[in-house]
C-alpha cells in the first residue's frame, strides 16, 4: 500500500509528540504543569493520528470522516489545553482556585466536539493527489468555532506577553519570551492552511497546522529544558542572581577583556553592552591604568575590597561606588577570570553630607548653648557679688546710725 510523504510526516510528528509526553512525565509526572504539558501534547497525538489517515490516498471517504470525527478531539481542545497551561504557568491563583473556571474552560471545546461528530463544523471532503481536503460548513456554528479558536489561542499569549512585560524573574521572562514566539508562528500558518484556504476553496495545499504545532511544542519544551520551569540549576540559579543583582557586575578574563555585564551595570553607567566592553575598565571608571592594577593583583592571589573611586557615565557624570573583585577559579583551581562588583554610594554620600552637615549645625549651637551659659553663670556670679556688696553697705548705713 503507497502512503503519501504528508501521511508519514503526519506519522512522524505524533511519534514525535509521543516522545515529548514520554519525556515531560518522565521528568516529573507529580507536577501539575508537566501533566498539563502531556495533556496538552496528546491533543496533538490525537490530531496527527487522524491525519495520517486523512492524507492517505488511500482512505476511503467514510475512513476519512470517521479520522476527521476522532481527531477533532485534538483540534478542538488543543487550545483549551494551552489556556489552562498559561494559567498555571503564569500563576492566575485567583482562577486556579475556582474548579468551576476550570469546567467553563473546557466546556466550549466538549461543544464543539459534539457538534464536529455531527458534521456540522466540517461537513465533507474532497478528494485530492496527497489525500483528501476538508471543507468548512458557511454556518454561524462554524464562525462561533473560528471565535472561539481565536479567543482560546491568543487570550493566552496576551496573558503571557503582559507577563514578560510585568516579571521580576529573569527566567521566566525567557520561558514565556521562547512560548510566545514559539506560540505565534505555527498559529498563524497552521490558521493559514487549515481555516484560510480552505475558506477560499484551496484544496491543492493540504492542512498541515498539526505539522507547524511541533514548533509550539517544541517551544514549550526547549523552555522547560533550557530554563528549568520546574527546577533551579546551579547554572540557572547564578544566571538569575547575576541577573538580578542590584550592583554592578562585570566579568573580565586575564587579559582585561570584558565578557559579561548584568543589567545593574547597563542602568548605572547609561552604556549599552557594545559600548561598554569597547570602552574597558579604564574607560568606565576614573582610575588611572585600573585595569592593569585589578589584573596585576589578580595574578599576585590578591583581590581589591571596599576601594572608593568613581565611575563615569555615558552622560558625563561621575557616580561614586565602592569597587571589589574576586577571583574566577577553574575545576583545577587556575585563575581563569576576575569578577567585578561595583556599588553605586551615591546615596551613601549624600547621606554622609548631610549628617556631617547636621552634625556641624548641632556643633555650632552646643557652642552658642555653652556661650550663653557661661553669660548666664558669670552673670548669675556677679548678681551674687552685688548682693553681697550691698548687704556690707547696710551693715555699715546701720553702724553709722547706732553711732
Amino acid at each position: 500500500m503507497e502512503i503519501s510523504l504528508l501521511s508519514l510526516a503526519n506519522l512522524l510528528s505524533l511519534l514525535i509528540f509521543l516522545f515529548f509526553i514520554v519525556f515531560i512525565l518522565y521528568k516529573d509526572p507529580k507536577k501539575t504543569l508537566n501533566r498539563i504539558i502531556a495533556a496538552y501534547l496528546a491533543c496533538f497525538v490525537i490530531w496527527s493520528a487522524g491525519m495520517f489517515f486523512i492524507n492517505n490516498p488511500n482512505t476511503p471517504y467514510e475512513g476519512a470522516v470517521l479520522a476527521n470525527k476522532i481527531d477533532s478531539i485534538g483540534w478542538i481542545s488543543f487550545s483549551a489545553f494551552f489556556f489552562w497551561f498559561v494559567l498555571v504557568f503564569t500563576d492566575k491563583k485567583s482562577f486556579l482556585n475556582k474548579k468551576y473556571y476550570l469546567i467553563l474552560l473546557f466546556l466550549p471545546a466538549l461543544f464543539f466536539i459534539s457538534q464536529q461528530w455531527q458534521g456540522k463544523l466540517i461537513y465533507t471532503f474532497i478528494e485530492t493527489s496527497y489525500g483528501w481536503s476538508h471543507v468548512w460548513s458557511d454556518s454561524l456554528l462554524t464562525y462561533s468555532f473560528y471565535f472561539y479558536y481565536t479567543l482560546f489561542s491568543l487570550f493566552p499569549i496576551y496573558l503571557l506577553i503582559d507577563f514578560y512585560r510585568k516579571s521580576t524573574s529573569v527566567l521566566k521572562r525567557k520561558q514565556a519570551k521562547i512560548i510566545i514566539i514559539a506560540s505565534l508562528v505555527p498559529l498563524t500558518l497552521g490558521t493559514l492552511t487549515n481555516v484560510i484556504l480552505q475558506e477560499f476553496g484551496i484544496h491543492k495545499i493540504p492542512s498541515t497546522a498539526d505539522l507547524f504545532s511541533l514548533i509550539w511544542s517544541f517551544g514549550i519544551i526547549y523552555a522547560m529544558v533550557r530554563y528549568r520551569f520546574l527546577g533551579i540549576t546551579p547554572s540557572t540559579a547564578a544566571e538569575n542572581i547575576i541577573e538580578t543583582m542590584s550592583d554592578a557586575l562585570i566579568l573580565i578574563d586575564l587579559q582585561g577583556k570584558i565578557n559579561t555585564i548584568n543589567k545593574a551595570t547597563l542602568s548605572l553607567s547609561k552604556y549599552s553592552e557594545k559600548e561598554i566592553k569597547e570602552l574597558g575598565l579604564n574607560g568606565l571608571f576614573m582610575e588611572d591604568n585600573f585595569k592593569e592594577m585589578v589584573i596585576s593583583k589578580a595574578f599576585s592571589g590578591l583581590t581589591i575590597n571596599n576601594y572608593n573611586l568613581l565611575l563615569v557615565t555615558k552622560e558625563g557624570e561621575n557616580i561614586p561606588v565602592i569597587f571589589s573583585d574576586s577571583l574566577l577559579k577553574n575545576k583545577d583551581n587556575h585563575i581563569v577570570g576576575i569578577i567585578c562588583i561595583a556599588k553605586d554610594i551615591t546615596q551613601l554620600k549624600k547621606t554622609e553630607e548631610q549628617l556631617q552637615k547636621r552634625a556641624w549645625e548641632l556643633e555650632t549651637k552646643i557652642k552658642e548653648l555653652e556661650k550663653i551659659q557661661k553669660l548666664t553663670v558669670n552673670r548669675e556670679f556677679r548678681m551674687m557679688e552685688l548682693k553681697e556688696e550691698n548687704k556690707k553697705l547696710r551693715e555699715e548705713i546701720e553702724l553709722i546710725k547706732n553711732n
